[in-house]
């Protein structure tokens, strides 16, 4: 049922504990795939290049993935306006509170769990390196690039003029001078 048929329901009287069915239980790779998706809307990486959990979306993932999966209701396009009229009529906490507590804290122990074992790798001084120094070495040229470099010199040298050969053999020529004194 939509957020939208519920609200119609509950306008013609009829109370919110009628119209909605709780499942006791979900299969364990379900419980996976609830945790999964929290967590991956939960990460973000801020301004420095860290991760950080965004609270604000672990917690309207986390509610919205356990009234659609452990209840029949099902929100629409309008998501953020389907949890406000819930959120707003106390129903969010009425609906997760029928799922069986143990449902609910094996899913949230996975999400908690995870993300701190996610930030704590993520942020570690090891992994700032590890990506760091393959930025650097990204940038560092591979064999056939120096060798396409290396061809390449001929043919800009013979490209100076003449008389800029000669400023450039000059200037050459004096560090060459200071050299093992």
């Amino acid at each position: 049922m939509l957020i939208s048929e519920l609200k119609e329901q509950i306008e013609t009287g009829k109370i919110i504990d009628e119209l909605i069915e709780i499942k006791q239980y979900l299969p364990i790779v379900e419980k996976h795939l609830i945790a999964t998706k929290i967590i991956d809307s939960s990460i973000i990486e801020n301004k420095n290049g860290l991760s950080q959990i965004d609270f604000f979306y672990k917690k309207i993932t986390t509610d919205v993935s356990l009234i659609m999966n452990y209840s029949n209701l099902e929100f629409s396009d309008e998501l953020i306006n389907d949890y406000d009229y819930l959120s707003e009529n106390g129903f969010i906490k009425k609906i997760i509170d029928k799922i069986p507590k143990t449902e609910v804290y094996f899913i949230d122990e996975l999400v908690e769990n995870e993300l701190d074992q996610m930030i704590k790798i993520e942020n570690s001084l090891e992994n700032i390196l590890a990506n760091k120094l393959q930025v650097l070495i990204d940038k560092i040229p591979d064999q056939k690039s120096i060798k396409k470099i290396l061809n390449d010199i001929p043919k800009s040298v013979n490209k100076i003029k003449p008389e800029n050969l000669e400023i450039i053999k000059g200037i050459l020529n004096k560090q060459g001078d200071g050299v093992g004194k």
